[in-house]
């Protein structure tokens, strides 16, 4: 073997030097860290060309300041964190709050306490083995314990007590007619004789005057009747085209208007009369109305009938005309033509106004 030469010289030639020799500790410069003045170290300095010196596995490299020198140790508050480590003792984060990531970790999320505490104070969450969910619509303050099953109790119209889902009580006269379900309109609320559900009953405007009439006798008058066995005729209607007393519907023959008088054809129509011959003569019944061919309508039997364009002479007899065309079946003037038909209809009681009532007795002319 070569003889071990401590590289103490100038000089000295590389092939000289073997893996076995030493630099005496005397010959080896001060490293300069700093990469300034002499031996400092300008580039990177390789951590396997670092001693040992005692380190343990997952000591760090710690620097002294008291000594001014690096030595190996563990970190305060128990060393490195890796992503997926489990923690013995906890983490301590700042008051500025706990950031996490947004579910695109665009932004951060940061939980920070919102008071000063006396003492370290612990907030548990329990999800019951469970995944769950919290989500918060706005500011929430909690008071108290409340485990989901806390017991409620409810006090003033609505009353009742219990946890979870509990029956509840209203009190009485405590609902309010805008607390109510709107209804349509023209109904009342109530139940037909099909069901028990509270129904909408169809309530016209006509319903409703005689449900607030104060009797029967009120009622009468809203209808313009007498009680049973009664009929009263209004000697002056209010308004034109009118006509009071005992009326009926029939099928009228041809078209007609209001102040018609007719006879009940051989088909059970009302046909317009007409005083030429008896055939079409016996005039019963005058039209309240306007109709048009094979429609019902409604015609006076015996009452008051209001047209403002007669001009009757008044307590003057009213005839059966002879001529038989609608609008023209009143006059006041008797027939006088051979074969026709006297027929006293009625009574003119105003200038626009009669008595109706038609005599079944006829005189024919010779």
């Amino acid at each position: 073997m070569a003889e071990k030469k401590p590289l103490t010289r100038t000089g000295a030639l590389l092939q000289e030097i073997t893996a076995s020799d030493t630099i005496p500790a005397a010959n080896v410069p001060a490293i300069n860290l700093a990469g300034t003045g002499p031996g400092g170290v300008t580039g990177d300095l390789p951590l396997g060309n670092i001693a040992q010196g005692g380190a343990t596995d997952g000591q760090s490299l710690l620097w002294n300041n008291t000594g001014g020198t690096w030595e190996p140790g563990t970190p305060a508050g128990g060393g490195d964190v890796s992503d997926g480590d489990t923690l013995g003792t906890g983490l301590t984060f700042p008051n500025t709050g706990l950031h996490i990531l947004d579910t695109n970790a665009s932004h951060d999320l940061i939980i920070s306490p919102g008071s000063d505490l006396t003492a370290d104070r612990t907030l548990t969450i329990t999800t019951g083995d469970s995944n769950r969910t919290l989500t918060l619509s706005g500011n929430t303050t909690l008071s108290g314990t409340n485990t989901g099953d806390q017991t409620i109790t409810l006090t003033g119209d609505v009353t009742g007590s219990g946890t979870g889902s509990f029956a509840a009580t209203i009190g009485a006269n405590a609902v309010t007619f805008a607390k109510m379900q709107a209804v349509s309109a023209n109904v009342l609320l109530g139940n037909d004789a099909s069901g028990t559900a509270v129904q909408e009953i169809t309530c016209t405007q006509a319903g409703r005057d005689l449900l607030d009439d104060a009797d029967a006798a009120a009622q009468r008058t809203t209808l313009g009747v007498e009680a049973a066995g009664t009929v009263t005729l209004t000697a002056a209607p209010s308004n034109n085209l009118t006509a009071t007393g005992v009326k009926i519907t029939l099928t009228a023959n041809e078209n007609q208007a209001f102040g018609d008088v007719c006879f009940i054809n051989s088909d059970g129509e009302a046909q317009l009369a007409d005083a030429d011959a008896a055939a079409t003569s016996g005039a019963i019944f005058m039209c309240t109305g306007t109709v048009t061919t094979g429609n019902p309508a409604t015609y006076l039997a015996l009452g008051i009938a209001r047209n403002d364009t007669w001009a009757w002479t008044v307590g003057g007899l009213i005839y059966l005309s002879t001529a038989g065309t609608t609008g023209n079946t009143l006059t006041q003037t008797a027939p006088s033509g051979s074969g026709d038909i006297v027929q006293i209809l009625g009574v003119a009681t105003h200038a626009d106004r009669m008595y109706f009532k038609p005599e079944l007795v006829q005189i024919e002319v010779a």
